[in-house]
């Protein structure tokens, strides 16, 4: 029973590798068969890990979206709170609004984290951390499905990757869990290139809250597991899980309620890698 951990060399990665390494050490401790983990960071399938989309594209889609995305706040009530001359401030930062969803975003970052000081709640009423946090969920959004842009998508290594790691593990190399720590906002992209429900919408601009919310699909602890079942006749069903929440394939008939055979899953994965099963579901 050998664990198989690796992670990017980015040090949250690393503690999140590693924190999930113990407990499964200190569960299975207890147990009549132990895990056998084994952990690294930066070889070869760093590069793999790391392989996002196209950022520098998903600000262009983000930028033509940003300014139908209506925000009844132009940042003068929140600036005067903090800011004796705002009008100074303006002419200093440039677009009022601009500015304070930089603050928005820097507390909405920092605050969760124990930082009492920076809670967005001491700064921001409810319906301005509601307004600005239209913008920023709109560039997650963005950020999800922008690699679908131009020609193929970008992260259809790590998800062959995945499949090539999976079969070698079917076909009896002795490990019983590939574990894998990266980034948040990339397995937004992944999870969208997956087909993974409620992952790769196509929504306009005003409508990307009714079906799209970053803080849930793609929390800091986002999680996605492909957990597989095989019979003494080498038949191969999976599961797939997102934030712990079992979940369908668009446009791929399962076996039964959640789960799909693997050959199936295969098949579909690779046809949305090279381009001829359709990634993009329009509202």
């Amino acid at each position: 029973p050998n664990v198989d951990a690796v992670s990017t060399t980015v040090i949250r990665s690393i503690t999140s590798m590693s924190s999930c390494t113990q407990a499964l050490r200190s569960k299975s401790g207890k147990s009549d068969m132990p895990l056998h983990l084994s952990m690294r960071y930066g070889t070869d399938t760093d590069s793999v890990l790391f392989k996002a989309g196209d950022y520098d594209a998903s600000m262009r889609l983000f930028s033509s979206f940003s300014d139908s995305i209506k925000v009844n706040n132009d940042g003068h009530v929140f600036l005067s709170r903090i800011i004796r001359n705002p009008a100074k401030a303006e002419k200093k930062f440039g677009n009022n609004r601009k500015l304070v969803e930089a603050v928005a975003k820097t507390l909405s970052f920092y605050g969760p984290a124990a930082i009492p000081e920076m809670n967005p709640s001491l700064w921001l009423t409810v319906d301005e951390m509601s307004e600005f946090g239209k913008h920023s969920n709109a560039a997650v959004y963005c950020y999800a499905r922008q690699h679908y842009a131009d020609g193929l998508p970008k992260t259809a290594s790590f998800l062959r990757y995945l499949i090539a790691q999976a079969d070698e593990a079917i076909a009896g190399n002795g490990i019983c869990a590939n574990l894998r720590f990266a980034h948040d906002t990339q397995m937004g992209v992944v999870l969208s290139l997956m087909g993974v429900e409620g992952m790769n919408g196509v929504y306009k601009a005003d409508e990307i809250d009714k079906y799209f919310c970053s803080g849930l699909k793609i929390p800091m602890a986002v999680n996605f597991e492909v957990v597989f079942y095989k019979n003494d006749k080498g038949d191969v069903l999976v599961k797939i899980l997102h934030n712990e929440e079992e979940k369908t394939l668009v446009g791929l008939e399962p076996f039964a309620g959640p789960y799909y055979r693997w050959n199936d899953v295969k098949a579909y994965w690779e046809g949305r890698c090279n381009g001829s099963i359709p990634v993009e579901i329009r509202k």
